[in-house]
């Protein structure tokens, strides 16, 4: 149930959702006449290296539309519209009008962003088509990329079996499972590992073929057999050489953990090998010395989901660093996903230590209560390992108050008064 929330493998992400820029425009869409707006250009910036995105309000029917209420994201950053210059502004200075015109500082490797209100998102824009060849992030400009360019068919247990020959420094076989007589299909998963956090991953997944297959792929060629293949060959497979090979490819944007997700299959060794990219757009531009200072001070203190919540039945994880930074990461049963990053004060973060040492956390249990109801895990760091307590349908008071405390200190901080 909580795979999702302990983050076990990217791949789990792949098949569940579309990104929130592209779902919560799908749901919202009854508000695009409330806020519109336009990327009227993108402008060189020197000093940055890459552009500031002048965005024009088109239209806007908000009440009470203070700046203050809204904020704009993109793949990269996250700005107080209050805070941005503007280069048209209306007759109230504290309130967003049509017609205002404001400049967003945009970093590398920006290709979208959206306006988020109190509850809802609004004016999402894509500009990656507008943006030159060299300044166009794609997965398959990644370290990923070149460990799945690695990959070689070799005999393990007499069995052939795709490995990545090339495994740079924080790369890790995380997990495979080999074929069997039961299934003929297996899966290598390799992660790019940084202070506990998954960075990149390359999943494979390999299923022999049969008998009537071979025969088939033997009487055409290979991209004709694979467009055949699976649904996702069928309906959005493209054609094309990738590492060598005759495959068929699906670039599907909006999509996975880092909202971009690049899949291709190929045959080698009579076997159909299907290649998952995922990979952090901002790995590209970090020095190596900036690796090394986010590995020591990006240590995870905890881990906290629970769920079932609401109507929605919301999944809900919070993850806090040593530094006091954070991420909120919510599910629906639907598959819409939400992610909000957060920072805590010194004395926040104290408040969390203090809860959890004086709540005796490292003396409590994992229990099961009746079946169904919600579960709720927590997981804190003590030296090199982790304690790690779940309870399902059940509920105890020291636990309780430590849940409280983290709830109380993150939520406002992320704008979630409906997941308590």
């Amino acid at each position: 149930m909580f795979d999702f929330l302990k983050k076990s493998s990217l791949v789990l992400l792949a098949g569940l959702g579309l990104c929130l820029f592209l779902v919560m425009s799908c749901q919202l869409f009854k508000e695009k006449e409330q806020f519109e707006c336009s990327l009227v250009e993108l402008v060189k910036n020197p000093d940055s290296g890459y552009y500031d995105a002048i965005i024009k309000v088109e239209r806007l029917m908000i009440d009470n539309a203070q700046k203050t209420r809204f904020s704009l994201l993109t793949p990269t950053s996250s700005y107080e519209i209050s805070n941005l210059s503007f280069i048209d502004d209306g007759q109230d200075p504290e309130r967003l009008e049509a017609g205002d015109v404001f400049t967003v500082p945009l970093c590398k490797p920006d290709w979208k962003f959206y306006v988020r209100g109190q509850n809802d998102i609004y004016c999402s824009h894509n500009f990656w088509e507008m943006l030159p060849v060299s300044d166009q992030w794609h997965p398959t400009k990644s370290d990923a990329m070149e460990i799945a360019q690695s990959i070689e068919v070799e005999l393990v247990e007499g069995l052939p079996k795709p490995v990545a020959k090339n495994l740079p420094e924080e790369w890790y076989l995380v997990d495979e499972r080999l074929p069997d007589y039961d299934d003929p299909c297996g899966y290598v998963i390799y992660q790019k590992l940084r202070a506990e956090e998954v960075k990149e991953e390359v999943n494979i997944r390999y299923c022999f073929l049969t008998e009537p297959e071979i025969k088939e792929l033997y009487s055409g060629s290979d991209t004709e057999f694979l467009s055949d293949w699976t649904d996702w060959t069928k309906e959005s497979g493209k054609s094309e050489t990738i590492a060598g090979h005759d495959a068929i490819y699906w670039d599907m944007q909006e999509m996975g953990e880092f909202d971009w997700t690049y899949r291709y299959a190929y045959i080698d060794s009579e076997m159909v090998i299907e290649i998952d990219i995922y990979a952090d757009p901002l790995e590209l531009f970090k020095t190596e010395q900036e690796k090394i200072l986010e590995g020591k001070s990006r240590k995870l203190l905890l881990r906290y989901g629970y769920g079932p919540k609401g109507d929605s039945e919301w999944q809900i994880m919070i993850e806090i660093w040593m530094n006091g930074e954070g991420a909120f990461h919510k599910r629906s049963k639907e598959g819409i996903i939400i992610q909000k990053v957060f920072r805590l004060e010194n004395r926040e973060l104290e408040e969390i230590q203090i809860s959890i040492r004086q709540n005796r956390f490292r003396e409590l249990r994992s229990q099961s209560g009746v079946p169904g109801g919600a579960t709720s895990y927590l997981s804190v760091r003590y030296g090199d390992q982790y304690h790690t307590v779940e309870l399902k349908n059940v509920t105890v008071l020291l636990y309780k108050n430590i849940e409280q405390t983290i709830k109380g200190i993150v939520l406002p901080k992320v704008a979630e008064t409906g997941v308590n």
